[in-house]
Order: C-alpha cells, then structure tokens, then sequence
C-alpha cells in the first residue's frame, strides 16, 4: 500500500504543470523557513558562557556584624550593581528584618515600589530555570537574577535564602553566584543548582530599572573587578548553613538539636578559618543553648563554666587584627567605639551560669566585666540591675 501510494505520488507531481510544481516547492521552503525561524526565536537558546563584570559582593564574610542576613545582602548586591544609592544596609536591615520569611514576590512588590521593571517566574515542574536565567543572564541583558532555594545541596539542612545568580556557564555545565554563605563568585554545577530548588520555591526574580530610574541613579561599572575567593569560603560554607539550622531550631526551643548541631560547626577542623571574633560570636550562640537547655542541670553548668574559660577567654584578645584576608572585624571595631579589643559576651555569659548556680558575687563580678568592655552592652545592664 505504501509503495502504491508513494507510486501515485510521484505519478502526480509529474503531471503538474512547471508553475504548480514551483509554487509548491517555494511554499514548501517557507513553511521550512518560517518554522525554523519561529523555533529559533521561541524556543531555541544558543550556549551561554557569560559572566556579569562588575556585581559587588554582600555577604557573611564582609557583612557579618551588620547584615547578616541572605535577603538583604542579595538585595544590597542588586541595588548596587544597579549603582542605586537610596537605601544603605541599616535601612535594608529595618525594612527585611532577620526573623522574616521573604518570598520572591516580596521582593518583586518592593522593587516595583522602588521604580524597577521585573520579571518573576514560578513553576510547580522540575526544569526550566536555566531556560529562564539566561534570558537575563547574557552579555545582551547583564541582568543579575535572584532565586530562592535551599541553601545547601545537603538533603539534611533546612535552611532557605536567596543567592544571585551572575554567570552562567555552558561549557561547564556550572552557575556562579554570589552567596551568603558560599561567598562571591562561587560555582554551583547545574546537577547541584536544580537540586536546590524546592517544587514549593520554584522561583527566580529579574529586575531592572525603568526608563525614569535609569535618570535617578548611576548604573553599573562595568570596570569594577572581582575580588579573589578567600580560603575561608570553600571551608566554612556548609558550617554557616549548620548554623542557620542550629538558629531555626533554637528559635522553636528545640535547644536539643540546636546544641547538637553548633557543637558539630565548633568541633569541625574547618572552624579554625573563621577569625577570632566570629569564633567567639559562634562559641557564645552554642553556649546560650547550653544554657538554655541546661539551667537546671549544675553539673552541666559547671561544664559550659569550664568552656568559657577554656574556650572563648583566649580568643577573647586583639580581635580587630586582620586575620587571612579577613577585614570587616577592624571596621567593626573601628565603626563602633570599641576601646579595647575584646567582646563583652564571654563575661556576659558567665554571669548567666553563675546565677545559674545562685553565686550572686561571682554573676554581678562577670556582669561588670562585660560593661568595662562595652559600656552599652544592654543584657549586663539589666543583669544588673535585677541584682540590685
């Protein structure tokens, strides 16, 4: 039958007239045409193997003491690329406060308040995210994009931020982001970035601004360069993320797993890359939870005693030094009138444990510590005053 068919054909194709069988063909070829065109233009995306020059970093190894939060450092690296100087990290911080939940069309709303043009796009299906960065992720658009994921590819952490997406790298088969917790210009497979995802947080987030911004601000430098990766960043990220899940369960009084896991990023041989002062601050949120699950317990109390002195007091020294390429801490200090080069909070939380154990002396001697170092360290204060 298909012989016979084939056979009829060709049969009437040779007994069109020249015109009839040229207007076929022609129509033919446009139809060819015409569908590879609309294919081309809808559907298909040529490699990208392209990195956005010039998208400053805001993150846990530069913010830490002022903004350590992923939705508003990812927000501060957006706004400053697009050389947008109206709000400053304190006005980020009083506008996203670190205990909200911040979805992609939260931020949509505030930068469409703020004068940009978005583009948010949502999917319940795996897939098409890559798709969907690079529309805006290209040396036609230089358009950084946000997304909301996990914040690790460890199947065990609860966490979720946001990170932004500034290179797309087809050759490779990776994503670079700036990154809370990873640090900037960190690379992300595309197996390890789709993973991430949530079918619930499906969701990435382009802006940029409209005709009547672009006036009002400076725009991107494209000259600026990026910096080199600290060591610190490919040994410390998965232990930020441990403690931000640590942070989750303390503030649901499971201060059970949140022991556990701070305990895990203090005792990590990774921890030695954080400098000093970050050392002590982490120290201090294991020690809180000990407290907090062992008030009752003197034997326990007298341990975290003993791990404060062994601890956290011989850090508690020249913590403004630059420590491997770290510098934020000097400015820290600098910034806030710091006259010695020590954290209250060491002393503040043998108070805690000496009151604990009723040793009143002891508690208000450790309380008036705290205030000789930071005189407006607020907690020592009112430890103090409850004492009198």
């Amino acid at each position: 039958m298909r012989i016979l068919k084939r056979i009829l054909g060709i049969f009437l194709f040779s007994v069109m007239g020249k015109q009839t069988k040229i207007a076929i063909i022609v129509l033919g070829a446009l139809i060819l045409i015409g569908g590879g065109l609309f294919y081309y233009h809808y559907y298909y995306q040529p490699p990208v193997n392209y990195l956005i020059p010039g998208v400053p970093y805001y993150g846990f190894y530069n913010h830490f003491f002022d903004a350590d939060s992923s939705v508003i450092t990812s927000v501060a690296d957006i706004l400053d690329y697009w050389g947008d100087e109206r709000f400053n990290l304190t006005d980020l911080m009083g506008l996203f406060t670190k205990s909200g939940i911040f979805t992609s069309g939260n931020l949509q709303n505030f930068f469409k308040e703020n004068g940009y043009e978005t583009y948010r796009w949502t999917s319940t299906q795996e897939g098409g995210e890559l798709s969907q960065i690079k529309k805006f992720v290209n040396d036609n658009k230089k358009t950084p994009v946000l997304v909301y994921q996990n914040r690790s590819v460890d199947s065990r952490r609860i966490a979720k931020g946001f990170r932004v997406v500034i290179g797309v790298l087809d050759r490779d088969k990776k994503i670079v982001v700036h990154d809370h917790d990873f640090g900037n210009n960190y690379e992300i497979s595309y197996e390890n970035f789709q993973k991430m995802f949530q079918v619930d947080t499906r969701a990435i987030l382009a802006v940029w601004p409209s005709n009547d911004l672009i006036r009002d601000i400076k725009g991107p430098d494209f000259n600026k360069t990026y910096s080199n990766r600290l060591t610190a960043m490919d040994k410390v990220g998965e232990l930020l993320i441990k403690g931000a899940d640590s942070l989750i369960f303390y503030d649901k009084g499971d201060y059970e797993r949140s022991v556990h896991l701070h305990r895990e990023l203090v005792e990590d041989p990774g921890f030695s890359y954080f400098p000093p002062a970050h050392r002590i601050i982490m120290l201090g949120f294991l020690v809180n939870s000990q407290l907090r699950l062992s008030s009752t317990t003197p034997t326990v109390i007298d341990e975290v005693i003993k791990f404060i002195n062994a601890e956290m007091l011989p850090l508690n020294n020249n913590l403004s030094a630059s420590y491997d390429g770290w510098t934020e801490q000097v400015e820290f200090f600098k910034n806030h009138g710091y006259s010695v080069d020590k954290f209250a909070q060491p002393y503040y939380f043998l108070g805690k444990a000496y009151l604990y154990k009723e040793e009143k002396t002891l508690a208000k001697r450790n309380f008036e510590e705290a205030l000789k170092i930071y005189p407006n360290h607020k907690p020592s204060q009112d430890a103090l005053e409850e004492l009198k």
